[in-house]
C-alpha cells in the first residue's frame, strides 16, 4: 500500500493512547488486547479495527493505522481527513470570544483592537489560572492578582495556541491541549486524571457564570457595590483580575462597550460535567461595570510584592526623621512614571544610604514592595525591602559609591 508524504506523516504521527480515547468516547468498545501488551482490538456493530502501540516495532504500522481511519470513517460518515484530525484534537479544549458590534460582522478587526484583545485573552486565562492554584492549595483566591505568575502558570500559558478565526462576528479562538501531562496516568477504564489546564478552564466558566449570577442578584439591591459583588464570589474564583480582562475585551472606544459571548468546545476525549456550561453571554453594560470597579479598586489597592528599578530622580530627608524619600523612573505598567519610595535612613549602609550613593553615581537602585497609585500620573511603593545597587563598576574604595555615609551625607546636606 503506497501514501504520499503528507498522508504518510499524517498516519504515522497518530498517537495510539489518543486513538483509544476517540474510540472510547465514539462507542467502540475493547474486544481484546494481544497477550504481550503490543495492541488491542475494539469492535462496533460489526466492524472490527486493531491498534499497535509501539510504532517503532512493527512495520505495518502505517498500513495498519490507514485501515483503521478508513473504517472508523466509514461507521461515523465523515472523511478520513477529518477523523485524523478529531483524533489529533482530541484532547484540546477551545474556547471562543466573539467580539460582536459594531466592527467585526465581516470578520475584520483593526489591528491594534485586534492585538489588545488576543492580550485581554491572556490576561483572563492567567488570572484564572492564579485563582486555580489557590483553590488547588485550598486557599480562599486573592481579590487581586501580581503580574507575576509562578513557574506553573508560566509553563502551562506556553501550551496556548491561537486558532483560526471565524466569520460572523470577530471571533478570537484560542486552544489548549489539556491531556494530563503524565500519559502513563491515563486510565480509559476508570477515572482520567484532570490536568491543570483543564482545570483553568472549567474555573473559568465557574467564575465567570458565578460573577454573572451575583451581578443580576444585585440588581434588586442596587444599594450594593460593585466590589462587594466580586468579593461575594471570591471562593468560587473570581478576582479583579478576571473583571479587567472581560472588561477589556469588552471595551470599543470612549467607554463603549459590545456584549460579549465566551463558547467553550470541551475536548471530546475528556468529559466535562454536565453542570458545566458551553455558552455564556455578558451585556454590554455589565462589562462596563466590571471594568468600572476593577479600575477604582486597582486605585485604591496595592498590588503586592512588585520589583522596579530606575535611577533615583531625587531625594528628600530631614535629619530628625528616620525615614527619607527617594524617587525613581521606573516602567509601570508599560510606561514611564515617578515611583516614591520611603526607605530607612539609619546609618551607613541604610536602605537610603544606598539610594544616596546610586544618585551621587548616577546609578540604578532596585526594589520589592507593594506598588499604590498615588495621583494622576505617581505611584508609591509601600513596604520597601531587598534594595540593591545596580551597577557594574568596580567596588573598590576610590569608587564613589563606597563613599562613607557622612562624606555622602555632607554633601547632601542641605536637599530637601
Amino acid at each position: 500500500m503506497k501514501f504520499d508524504k503528507q498522508h504518510y506523516e499524517a498516519l504515522k504521527n497518530l498517537n495510539p493512547n489518543n486513538v483509544e480515547i476517540y474510540l472510547k468516547y465514539h462507542g467502540w468498545q475493547k474486544y481484546a488486547e494481544y497477550p504481550d501488551n503490543s495492541g488491542s482490538v475494539w469492535t462496533k456493530d460489526t466492524y472490527n479495527v486493531r491498534i499497535i502501540y509501539d510504532k517503532d516495532k512493527y512495520d505495518d504500522y502505517v498500513d495498519n493505522m490507514h485501515i483503521l481511519i478508513k473504517t472508523v470513517a466509514k461507521t461515523e460518515g465523515a472523511t478520513p481527513w477529518q477523523i485524523i484530525s478529531d483524533i489529533n484534537k482530541g484532547t484540546v479544549d477551545k474556547i471562543k470570544i466573539h467580539i460582536n458590534e459594531p466592527f467585526g460582522k465581516d470578520g475584520t478587526i483593526p489591528l491594534d483592537i485586534g492585538i489588545d484583545k488576543i492580550n485581554r485573552i491572556k490576561d483572563l486565562w492567567l488570572s484564572v489560572a492564579s485563582s486555580t492554584e489557590s483553590l488547588l492549595k485550598k486557599q480562599t483566591p486573592e481579590l487581586i492578582y501580581p503580574p507575576q505568575k509562578t513557574e506553573n502558570i508560566i509553563t502551562n500559558s506556553k501550551n496556548i495556541l491561537l486558532g483560526q478565526t471565524e466569520v460572523g462576528s470577530y471571533v478570537i479562538i484560542i486552544e489548549m491541549d489539556v491531556q494530563p501531562t503524565d500519559v502513563s496516568q491515563v486510565d480509559l477504564g476508570g477515572d482520567i486524571p484532570i490536568s491543570f489546564a483543564r482545570r483553568v478552564n472549567l474555573n473559568m466558566t465557574r467564575a465567570i457564570s458565578a460573577l454573572d449570577k451575583s451581578y443580576k442578584e444585585a440588581l434588586v439591591h442596587p444599594e450594593e457595590a460593585m466590589i462587594d459583588i466580586i468579593k461575594r464570589t471570591q471562593r468560587s474564583g473570581v478576582n479583579v483580575n478576571i473583571c479587567e480582562a472581560l472588561g477589556g475585551l469588552s471595551a470599543i472606544v470612549d467607554e463603549e462597550y459590545s456584549d460579549l459571548d465566551i463558547d467553550f468546545a470541551w475536548a471530546p476525549s475528556y468529559p466535562v460535567p454536565p453542570d458545566i456550561p458551553n455558552t455564556i453571554t455578558i451585556p454590554a453594560e455589565q462589562t462596563k461595570q466590571y471594568a468600572q470597579t476593577a479600575k477604582i479598586y486597582r486605585n485604591e489597592a496595592p498590588e503586592l510584592n512588585q520589583e522596579f528599578a530606575g535611577r533615583p530622580l531625587s531625594l528628600k530627608n530631614k535629619k530628625e526623621e528616620e525615614l527619607g524619600v527617594v524617587t525613581i523612573e521606573a516602567l509601570i505598567h508599560h510606561k514611564k512614571s515617578s515611583l516614591k519610595i520611603e526607605l530607612p535612613w539609619s546609618g551607613e549602609d541604610s536602605d537610603y544610604d544606598k539610594a544616596i550613593r546610586a544618585y551621587r553615581t548616577r546609578c540604578m537602585i532596585k526594589c520589592v514592595g507593594d506598588l499604590k497609585k498615588e495621583g494622576l500620573r505617581g505611584y508609591r511603593l509601600l513596604n520597601p525591602h531587598d534594595v540593591e545597587i545596580l551597577s557594574d563598576e568596580s567596588q573598590d574604595d576610590s569608587n564613589p559609591i563606597n563613599r562613607t555615609l557622612d562624606e555622602i551625607n555632607e554633601f547632601y546636606s542641605n536637599d530637601e
